[in-house]
Protein backbone atom coordinates (compact mmCIF):
# COMPACT_ATOMS: atom_id res chain seq x y z
CA UNK A 1 0.00 0.00 0.00
CA UNK A 2 2.83 2.40 0.84
CA UNK A 3 4.45 1.70 -2.53
CA UNK A 4 1.19 2.50 -4.34
CA UNK A 5 0.70 5.70 -2.34
CA UNK A 6 4.23 6.80 -3.19
CA UNK A 7 3.79 6.00 -6.90
CA UNK A 8 0.54 8.00 -7.05
CA UNK A 9 2.14 10.93 -5.23
CA UNK A 10 5.14 10.89 -7.58
CA UNK A 11 2.87 10.79 -10.63
CA UNK A 12 3.89 7.38 -11.96
CA UNK A 13 0.45 5.88 -11.24
CA UNK A 14 -3.09 7.26 -11.47
CA UNK A 15 -5.55 6.02 -8.85
CA UNK A 16 -9.31 5.94 -9.44
CA UNK A 17 -11.56 4.87 -6.56
CA UNK A 18 -15.24 5.70 -6.90
CA UNK A 19 -15.49 9.47 -7.41
CA UNK A 20 -11.88 9.98 -6.30
CA UNK A 21 -9.30 10.47 -9.03
CA UNK A 22 -5.76 11.01 -7.76
CA UNK A 23 -2.50 11.58 -9.58
CA UNK A 24 0.52 13.57 -8.47
CA UNK A 25 -0.85 14.06 -4.96
CA UNK A 26 -0.98 12.18 -1.67
CA UNK A 27 -3.60 9.50 -1.18
CA UNK A 28 -5.93 10.11 1.80
CA UNK A 29 -6.42 7.20 4.23
CA UNK A 30 -9.20 4.80 3.31
CA UNK A 31 -9.18 5.55 -0.44
CA UNK A 32 -7.12 2.55 -1.48
CA UNK A 33 -9.49 -0.44 -1.25
CA UNK A 34 -10.51 -3.45 -3.32
CA UNK A 35 -12.61 -1.26 -5.63
CA UNK A 36 -9.73 1.04 -6.55
CA UNK A 37 -8.02 0.80 -9.93
CA UNK A 38 -4.56 1.86 -11.00
CA UNK A 39 -3.40 2.99 -14.43
CA UNK A 40 -0.60 4.94 -16.03
CA UNK A 41 -0.45 8.75 -15.95
CA UNK A 42 -3.23 10.59 -17.85
CA UNK A 43 -2.53 12.12 -21.23
CA UNK A 44 -1.55 15.80 -21.05
CA UNK A 45 -4.47 18.16 -21.71
CA UNK A 46 -3.72 20.70 -24.43
CA UNK A 47 -4.44 24.33 -23.40
CA UNK A 48 -6.76 24.83 -26.40
CA UNK A 49 -9.14 22.22 -24.95
CA UNK A 50 -10.03 24.68 -22.19
CA UNK A 51 -11.42 27.32 -24.56
CA UNK A 52 -15.18 28.02 -24.84
CA UNK A 53 -15.25 26.78 -28.42
CA UNK A 54 -14.28 23.30 -27.19
CA UNK A 55 -15.74 23.33 -23.67
CA UNK A 56 -18.74 25.71 -23.75
CA UNK A 57 -20.50 24.20 -20.72
CA UNK A 58 -17.54 25.12 -18.50
CA UNK A 59 -17.94 28.82 -19.22
CA UNK A 60 -20.39 31.32 -17.78
CA UNK A 61 -20.13 34.42 -19.92
CA UNK A 62 -16.43 35.09 -20.28
CA UNK A 63 -15.37 33.24 -17.11
CA UNK A 64 -14.72 29.67 -16.04
CA UNK A 65 -13.64 28.21 -12.71
CA UNK A 66 -11.09 25.49 -12.14
CA UNK A 67 -13.89 23.24 -10.92
CA UNK A 68 -16.10 23.84 -13.97
CA UNK A 69 -13.18 23.07 -16.28
CA UNK A 70 -12.43 19.88 -14.34
CA UNK A 71 -16.09 18.81 -14.40
CA UNK A 72 -16.59 19.37 -18.11
CA UNK A 73 -13.25 17.88 -19.14
CA UNK A 74 -14.14 14.80 -17.09
CA UNK A 75 -17.52 14.60 -18.81
CA UNK A 76 -15.81 14.92 -22.19
CA UNK A 77 -13.40 12.11 -21.25
CA UNK A 78 -16.16 9.93 -19.74
CA UNK A 79 -14.08 9.50 -16.58
CA UNK A 80 -13.14 11.56 -13.55
CA UNK A 81 -9.86 13.28 -14.32
CA UNK A 82 -7.34 14.07 -11.58
CA UNK A 83 -7.19 17.71 -10.53
CA UNK A 84 -3.44 17.92 -11.18
CA UNK A 85 -3.91 17.08 -14.87
CA UNK A 86 -6.43 19.91 -15.23
CA UNK A 87 -4.44 22.39 -13.13
CA UNK A 88 -1.36 21.65 -15.27
CA UNK A 89 -3.43 22.42 -18.38
CA UNK A 90 -4.66 25.69 -16.84
CA UNK A 91 -1.10 26.70 -15.98
CA UNK A 92 -0.03 25.95 -19.55
CA UNK A 93 -2.97 27.99 -20.91
CA UNK A 94 -1.98 30.93 -18.70
CA UNK A 95 1.62 30.69 -19.85
CA UNK A 96 0.54 30.49 -23.50
CA UNK A 97 -1.67 33.58 -23.06
CA UNK A 98 -4.88 31.67 -23.84
CA UNK A 99 -6.28 32.57 -20.42
CA UNK A 100 -5.68 35.03 -17.64
CA UNK A 101 -6.63 34.99 -13.97
CA UNK A 102 -9.93 36.82 -13.41
CA UNK A 103 -10.21 39.63 -10.87
CA UNK A 104 -12.72 37.56 -8.88
CA UNK A 105 -10.28 34.68 -8.47
CA UNK A 106 -8.81 33.62 -5.17
CA UNK A 107 -5.42 31.98 -4.75
CA UNK A 108 -3.83 30.29 -7.75
CA UNK A 109 -2.35 27.68 -7.93
CA UNK A 110 -4.73 25.83 -5.64
CA UNK A 111 -5.82 22.34 -4.60
CA UNK A 112 -9.08 20.66 -5.58
CA UNK A 113 -10.90 22.20 -2.61
CA UNK A 114 -10.06 25.69 -3.87
CA UNK A 115 -10.72 25.01 -7.55
CA UNK A 116 -14.26 26.47 -7.42
CA UNK A 117 -12.77 29.78 -6.26
CA UNK A 118 -10.08 29.92 -8.98
CA UNK A 119 -11.59 31.93 -11.83
CA UNK A 120 -10.21 32.44 -15.32
CA UNK A 121 -11.18 34.41 -18.40
CA UNK A 122 -10.02 34.70 -21.97
CA UNK A 123 -7.03 36.96 -22.33
CA UNK A 124 -8.18 40.48 -23.16
CA UNK A 125 -5.87 42.37 -25.47
CA UNK A 126 -5.98 45.62 -27.34
CA UNK A 127 -5.53 44.98 -31.03
CA UNK A 128 -2.89 47.20 -32.59
CA UNK A 129 -1.96 47.38 -36.26
CA UNK A 130 1.03 45.32 -37.29
CA UNK A 131 4.00 47.58 -37.89
CA UNK A 132 5.05 47.22 -41.49
CA UNK A 133 8.62 47.97 -42.53
CA UNK A 134 9.06 51.36 -44.10
CA UNK A 135 9.02 51.30 -47.88
CA UNK A 136 12.29 52.51 -49.35
CA UNK A 137 12.19 55.69 -51.43
CA UNK A 138 11.20 55.06 -55.02
CA UNK A 139 14.15 54.99 -57.37
CA UNK A 140 13.40 54.67 -61.08
CA UNK A 141 16.72 52.88 -61.53
CA UNK A 142 15.84 50.06 -59.14
CA UNK A 143 13.16 47.42 -59.63
CA UNK A 144 11.94 45.20 -56.83
CA UNK A 145 10.16 41.90 -56.37
CA UNK A 146 8.12 41.36 -53.19
CA UNK A 147 6.19 38.30 -52.04
CA UNK A 148 5.24 36.47 -48.85
CA UNK A 149 6.95 33.10 -49.08
CA UNK A 150 6.04 29.85 -47.36
CA UNK A 151 7.95 26.60 -46.83
CA UNK A 152 8.94 25.22 -50.22
CA UNK A 153 9.14 28.66 -51.86
CA UNK A 154 11.77 29.75 -49.32
CA UNK A 155 13.80 26.65 -50.14
CA UNK A 156 13.39 27.36 -53.86
CA UNK A 157 14.70 30.89 -53.37
CA UNK A 158 17.76 29.52 -51.56
CA UNK A 159 18.36 27.09 -54.42
CA UNK A 160 18.10 29.92 -56.96
CA UNK A 161 20.38 32.34 -55.06
CA UNK A 162 23.61 31.29 -56.81
CA UNK A 163 22.01 31.62 -60.24
CA UNK A 164 20.74 35.11 -59.36
CA UNK A 165 24.18 36.15 -58.16
CA UNK A 166 25.71 34.91 -61.41
CA UNK A 167 23.37 37.27 -63.29
CA UNK A 168 24.71 40.13 -61.15
CA UNK A 169 28.20 39.43 -62.47
CA UNK A 170 27.07 38.78 -66.03
CA UNK A 171 25.22 42.11 -66.33
CA UNK A 172 27.47 44.14 -64.01
CA UNK A 173 24.61 45.32 -61.81
CA UNK A 174 23.73 45.06 -58.14
CA UNK A 175 21.31 42.57 -56.66
CA UNK A 176 20.29 42.76 -52.99
CA UNK A 177 18.32 40.36 -50.82
CA UNK A 178 16.40 42.02 -47.97
CA UNK A 179 14.71 39.62 -45.50
CA UNK A 180 11.85 40.46 -43.12
CA UNK A 181 10.69 37.78 -40.68
CA UNK A 182 7.57 38.35 -38.57
CA UNK A 183 6.40 36.27 -35.59
CA UNK A 184 2.87 36.62 -34.23
CA UNK A 185 -0.70 36.94 -35.45
CA UNK A 186 -1.17 40.61 -34.55
CA UNK A 187 -3.77 39.91 -31.84
CA UNK A 188 -1.76 38.30 -29.01
CA UNK A 189 1.96 38.66 -28.24
CA UNK A 190 4.07 35.68 -29.31
CA UNK A 191 5.47 33.64 -26.37
CA UNK A 192 8.83 34.87 -25.11
CA UNK A 193 10.23 31.35 -25.42
CA UNK A 194 9.26 31.24 -29.11
CA UNK A 195 11.01 34.59 -29.73
CA UNK A 196 14.15 33.33 -28.02
CA UNK A 197 14.23 30.09 -30.00
CA UNK A 198 13.63 31.84 -33.33
CA UNK A 199 16.40 34.35 -32.57
CA UNK A 200 18.79 31.52 -31.71
CA UNK A 201 18.18 29.99 -35.13
CA UNK A 202 18.39 33.33 -36.97
CA UNK A 203 21.68 34.19 -35.28
CA UNK A 204 23.29 31.21 -37.00
CA UNK A 205 22.43 32.90 -40.31
CA UNK A 206 23.39 36.50 -39.49
CA UNK A 207 24.04 38.30 -36.20
CA UNK A 208 21.83 41.25 -37.25
CA UNK A 209 18.86 39.02 -38.13
CA UNK A 210 17.00 39.17 -34.81
CA UNK A 211 13.36 39.68 -33.79
CA UNK A 212 12.92 42.96 -31.93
Amino acid sequence: ENAVNLAVERGTLWLVAGQASLWGESVPPGILDDGASLQGPPEPIMPAKLLPSVLPAAWSGDKASGLSLLTQLSALSSQNLPWKAVSDAISAALKAHFLEIADSSQTWPCDLAGSQFAHFRLLTTTTTPIQRPEQPPTNPNIVRARAQLEGAAIQDLGDAANELLELRVKYSTAITFEVTISLGDGTTPPPAEAIQKVNTILKTIHSDLQLQ
